[in-house]
């Protein structure tokens, strides 16, 4: 049966959120499409076996971008390719985004009552339940486990600047340091798969296919009806539906998908061959990354590399399996920072993660160092820069046209230069001083404003928190409305990332699954 009420596309933090919602209606028939394969590896389960993971490609899309960076190569952006999606293979940092990042966002059902309810009924949180946040729902989440003295020393530091220290990161308004929040429980990932599908993989009315490459959408009299896809074995399946599709896809393949389907820019669309079913110039725009660069710093001692070498490394390996403890069951970062750049902004506009963990880089290859390290992940939040997305053929198994500009806008270029030489600031402090910390990247020789600005542009990476490809608004131009209907086709929604007009603070898991939270909402209330 190729039928169903709801087809879902893309099983990652939005999607996996979208169907648990859905298909809690015994009335509706959901199908749920995921281009990768089943969540097995147990790299996945392992919350560090993420940096195994990354130097590979079973698990990951990889898209080039048109920007050449570190050890002058083409960068690429990756995603999860797997049940839930880059849920499955992130560094698992849980971050909400301010309340004050929702609201400005001016959309009725986007403010951050309705959004944090959302995050509420989602959440299991350690710390238990507060006034937006939650500890009965299917997403577990919890603290980084055991105090650390340099983690401590990090968390001093940020107080020293004005960022005093808050249990739960997630209830900052303005700007804090602490351990950092994540989705981990008793030692494994909480992906969006383990939380919203694994639960309910008996449910009758919910179907999921894995290695389904959706293509493109059948559209017939601007009404969407089902999709187009490929299996894993070349073979072309088309499924259709009774109420709505909704592209769950990300903020890259989405609107890839949308203008694959004929919605997007109409000269561009022509251009191509493709007929055009909406005149939607706003896809693929209004593309917002963050830029982060992570310096690195010689300690004298407190650092985990050794335990992640291969010597210590069979014994962190074994604690891991004997208890789920230990560094092989952190996040990527123990403890964050939110932090303000200039004293005269309203909140934070930068983030620092940190981890007494210091690598080499060799192409995908991530290796700790030799000698005790640390290393501090640092990205403004709310990057002004836009940039922009397009297909280059309606052969889907082209490469995609991606510009991130990075660093275009002027401001992101200061706030840049400050937020560097504020994470200087906090190592030079009295509180890291026992650790006695050297910085070894970028070194002694970056000083001026525009030799900050290359390290950031050559030797920085994305924060793979990419957002904005679709926005929603309440303006004609906007792709979709503020129920997330894609303007000018009827039964289509997008729900992930791709729908904000602007980027909320931090990172991007979990407004990513209130995203899928809220479009059940909507759709609901009308089934």
């Amino acid at each position: 049966m190729n039928r169903f009420d709801y087809i879902i596309v893309g099983a990652g933090s939005a999607g996996c959120a979208l169907a648990y919602r859905l298909s809690a209606r015994p009335d509706c028939q959901v199908l749920l499409l995921e281009c990768g394969g089943l969540d097995l590896n147990p790299f996945i389960h392992i919350p560090r076996g993420f940096a195994k993971i990354l130097e590979g490609d079973s698990l990951l899309h990889r898209y080039a971008i048109d920007h050449t960076g570190y050890e002058g190569k083409q960068e690429e952006w990756v995603r999860g390719k797997v049940l839930g999606g880059s849920s499955s293979v992130n560094g698992q940092v849980y971050m909400r985004g301010f309340a004050a990042d929702y609201d400005a966002l001016g959309i009725p059902g986007w403010g951050w009552k309705e959004v944090g309810a959302a995050m509420r009924e989602f959440e299991n949180h350690e710390l238990g339940a507060a006034e937006y946040r939650g500890d009965s729902g299917p997403l577990r989440v919890s603290q980084h486990p055991t105090r650390s003295a340099i983690c401590d020393a990090f968390i001093h530091s940020a107080e020293l600047i004005g960022a005093p220290y808050c249990e739960d990161l997630n209830d900052v308004d303005e700007q804090g340091a602490g351990y950092q929040p994540r989705t981990i429980y008793k030692g494994f990932r909480q992906s969006a798969a383990r939380a919203f599908l694994h639960p309910i993989r008996h449910r009758k009315n919910l179907t999921i296919k894995t290695h389904c490459d959706v293509q493109q959408l059948i559209l017939e009299n601007q009404t969407a009806t089902g999709v187009r896809t490929n299996t894993r074995n070349g073979a072309q399946v088309d499924f259709y539906a009774n109420r709505e599709v909704i592209l769950s896809a990300g903020a890259i393949a989405s609107p890839l998908i949308l203008q694959r389907s004929g919605i997007g820019d109409a000269a561009a669309l022509q251009s191509l061959g493709i007929p055009v079913q909406a005149h939607s110039p706003l896809v693929g725009k209004n593309l917002i990354e963050h830029r982060c660069v992570m310096p690195t710093y010689r300690v004298s001692h407190g650092s985990l590399n050794s335990a992640l070498r291969p010597l210590g490394l069979t014994r962190t390996l074994l604690t891991y399996l004997l208890r789920r403890d230990g560094p092989m069951a952190y996040s990527a970062f123990e403890a964050s920072a939110l932090v303000k750049t200039s004293a005269n902004l309203p909140r934070a506009n930068a983030q620092i993660g940190f981890t007494p963990v210091s690598v080499d880089r060799h192409g995908t290859k991530v290796t700790p160092d030799r000698e005790p390290g640390v290393l501090a992940c640092s990205y403004l939040i709310k990057p002004k820069s836009r940039g922009y997305l397009r297909i280059q053929s309606a052969d889907a198994r082209q490469a995609p046209y991606i510009q991130p500009n990075y660093l275009a806008h002027e401001d992101d270029q200061r706030d840049a230069v400050d937020l560097f030489r504020l994470t200087r600031q906090l190592f030079a402090s009295s509180a890291m001083a026992p650790y006695q910390p050297r910085e070894m990247s970028p070194g002694a020789d970056v000083v001026s404003d525009s030799d900050i600005i290359d390290y950031y542009l050559q030797k920085g990476s994305t924060a793979l928190h990419a957002t904005g490809t679709c926005q929603m608004g309440l303006g004609d131009d906007a792709v979709l409305d503020e129920k997330l209907r894609v303007k000018g086709i009827a039964q289509l929604r997008v729900a992930d990332l791709s729908v904000f007009p602007d980027m909320v603070s931090g990172n991007t898991n979990a407004p990513a699954m209130a995203v899928g939270w809220r479009a059940a909402d909507f759709i609901l209330e009308n089934s």
